[in-house]
């Protein structure tokens, strides 16, 4: 499955079956090679001792970098409030 950026979004596919395969999920999280799910979300803060939302906000932190890095809104119109 891809992400908004392109790269592999990590889902409920992947079993974490020791630090091995955390160690491995994060390095492609780091590397910007794989998204995080929310189901990846809650297996990630089952390891470390977070919340699952801690890692979705740093998800959609990153995807709208990127959107804001890569997208051209100069030509959007703006709405104004309607005649009356």
């Amino acid at each position: 499955m891809l992400s908004s950026h392109g790269a592999r979004r990590i889902g409920p596919e992947v079993a974490i079956k020791g630090d091995v395969l955390i160690g491995r999920v994060v390095a492609f999280i780091v590397n910007e090679q794989a998204g995080i799910s929310p189901e990846m979300a809650m297996r990630l803060a089952k390891a470390f001792q977070t919340t699952p939302q801690v890692w979705l906000n740093l998800q959609q932190q990153y995807e709208l970098w990127q959107a804001q890095a890569h997208t051209d809104v100069s030509q959007v119109a703006v709405f104004t409030e309607a005649p009356r």
